[in-house]
């Protein structure tokens, strides 16, 4: 068990699957961030070095119940969005654009 589980944000994400799954996501330090140049779409080339450190979110996604019909993210921490502009939200609606999957 990481000593950073007991002091970071628990995050949880129900999302219609056929499975649940727990996962830790490390922080990490950036010891070196440097713009190289701004592409079309608005986002950044970026160089970067970064150091994954123990602090981080613990994640538990899960099945909704039967008949759900949207995803629903609960947080501990209430200055957290639960909208799309989560980058956990963003991950998932990329995942099911990608893959096809509900």
């Amino acid at each position: 068990s990481h000593k950073a589980q007991q002091c970071s944000r628990h995050v949880i994400l129900l999302a219609t699957a056929n499975d649940s799954l727990a996962l830790f996501s490390p922080s990490k330090v950036n010891l070196f961030l440097r713009v190289v140049k701004r592409r079309e779409d608005g986002y950044h080339d970026l160089a970067s070095l970064f150091h994954v450190i123990d602090l981080g979110d613990d994640m538990q996604f899960t099945v909704l119940p039967p008949g759900s019909t949207a995803d629903k993210l609960v947080c501990s921490d209430p200055t957290i969005p639960h909208d799309d502009s989560n980058l956990v939200i963003k991950a998932l609606n990329l995942f099911r654009r990608k893959t096809g999957s509900q």
